[in-house]
């Protein structure tokens, strides 16, 4: 029972994460055709079974870094090619020919101009080197995103169906909604109160401001203005509840 409670490895904590964001991804930007739509799932099964493989074979992968086998660089193209077919959706076009013009550029790097020139790879060890090393899709990104990106996500979301994200909208507006300079003074509010809770002035931004940058443009604000304040705002708010926590810190102490 005490290891239910013990911290994931590093193969399972990162690895479930993207399996789940690729399937998801799958399901959510669906093909519209019969056909292409039997090819999503067809691909889902790809993901789980490339990303299941480096799970399974995560120590070994490791040991076998730079003699790879076949197997594990054809993995490891599958692997980066869902990666660039998944960006295509999400993203569009010009994530792709971004990420082919990378590819080239890793491959073909002894022909460059002698400023960016280098030795270059082939394919398979491009790829392998992509899926598998640290710095790869298994890296740090994904170590951040299913960590701490995931908690602020999952805490919007809470906040969303419970109507607390709505309430720090209306609040303010009832309080000074009303008067001479309301939409300034509503989202100096709203993005104080979302800032003490989030933590963060980029989730404080992206929330608040949907709201209130539309709200301070209808009577005329200036776009100067509204660039500057929101994010300014939320800073403040986040850095008054580090004050918070530190205050009282030194009262419980």
């Amino acid at each position: 029972m005490v290891r239910i409670f013990e911290p994931a490895a590093t193969q399972y904590h990162r690895g479930i994460y993207v399996i789940i964001t690729y399937v998801l991804v799958f399901l959510i930007y669906q093909s519209r055709h019969l056909v292409f739509r039997i090819l999503d799932y067809i691909l889902m099964g790809a993901s789980v079974v490339t990303i299941g493989y480096w799970i399974t074979n995560f120590e070994a992968i490791n040991y076998r870094t730079g003699i790879e086998t076949d197997l594990d660089k054809w993995m490891a193209m599958v692997g980066v090619l869902l990666g660039v077919e998944l960006a295509r959706r999400v993203v569009g076009n010009v994530f792709v020919i971004i990420g082919v013009a990378m590819l080239l550029f890793g491959m073909y790097g002894e022909h460059m101009p002698e400023l960016v020139a280098h030795a270059g790879a082939t394919f398979p060890e491009l790829c392998t080197s992509i899926f598998y090393r640290s710095d790869g899709v298994f890296g740090i990104m994904a170590n951040v995103l299913a960590t701490y990106i995931l908690l602020f996500v999952l805490f919007g979301a809470f906040l969303e169906r419970c109507g607390a994200q709505r309430f720090f909208i209306d609040f303010p507006l009832a309080a000074v909604g009303h008067k001479i300079g309301g939409p300034a003074k509503v989202s100096v509010i709203a993005s104080g109160l979302f800032g003490s809770i989030s933590g963060s002035a980029i989730a404080n931004t992206v929330s608040t401001g949907s709201f209130t940058i539309p709200m301070m443009k209808k009577p005329g604000s200036s776009p100067m203005l509204r660039a500057v304040s929101n994010p300014q705002r939320p800073s403040a708010a986040c850095s008054c509840l580090r004050s918070w926590v530190r205050a009282a810190s030194s009262w419980r102490k």
